[in-house]
């Protein structure tokens, strides 16, 4: 796929053709786009924890135009880039943890196990979740604590349920197509100099936020998925 962003020439040695106040201009209508983007990391990671396949096709061709517009400003203003980069990193972070909570759509819960439960009741330390596929009781945790354990326990339990209502196969490739960009924009930080402590810390941000997506996913993957080499699915054109 190729992103055409902004009026740059094109040819051979245009970028440096654009004097530097017109590159720090287009830089700053890039990340303004960025900003505005309908619908980004987080509501990608909502949509395939709900099963809506269209609306997450909708987001995940919404944040490869953002590494696209990305790699743009990182010619144009690297600092830009860094903070854009970073930004994103951390919504991507957010948004797999959110994934990691929120699981799937709930199943009947068992009405023996709901909140009014006394089984449930006689735990005060737990936090009740009454909603939860079996009723499920999810123990107090150390404040900013992912409970990605027990979100994975329900998809592992809950995993033929979800590929006959969201389609299990498709939510793998739509994961394995985020991580790629994911990858490709950790590269994208690192082709920066590498004395450049921020570069460095958003670099360090985007392989945190990787491992989180695949992590998560694992619940969705099949064991035998092997590593898919990141394809040239985003290139910007000058």
């Amino acid at each position: 796929m190729t992103t055409r962003i902004g009026a740059a020439p094109a040819g051979p040695g245009a970028l440096a053709k654009i004097p530097m106040t017109e590159r720090t201009a287009q830089a700053a209508a890039v990340a303004k786009r960025l900003d505005e983007a309908p619908r980004g990391p987080l509501q990608l990671a909502v949509d395939l924890a709900r099963g809506r396949k269209a609306l997450a096709r909708q987001s995940l061709d919404a944040l490869k135009r953002q590494i696209a517009a990305l790699a743009l400003v990182s010619m144009l203003d690297p600092k830009a880039a860094a903070r854009q980069i970073r930004d994103l990193a951390r919504r991507v972070a957010g948004a797999a943890r959110d994934w990691c909570d929120a699981g799937p759509d709930p199943l009947p819960a068992d009405p023996a196990k709901d909140a009014t439960s006394p089984e449930v009741a006689a735990r005060p330390a737990g936090e009740v979740v009454a909603a939860r596929p079996l009723g499920e009781v999810v123990a107090a945790r150390p404040p900013g604590e992912a409970m990605r354990d027990v979100a994975l326990a329900r998809y592992q339990r809950n995993q033929a349920a979800i590929a006959d209502r969201s389609g299990l196969d498709d939510a793998s490739e739509l994961y394995a197509q985020l991580k790629r960009l994911m990858d490709f924009a950790l590269r994208l930080a690192r082709q920066k100099d590498a004395q450049d402590r921020e570069l460095d810390d958003i670099a360090g941000d985007f392989a945190r936020s990787g491992d989180d997506i695949g992590e998560a996913s694992r619940g969705w993957e099949s064991p035998a998925e092997a590593p898919v080499p990141m394809p040239e699915t985003v290139r910007v054109v000058v």
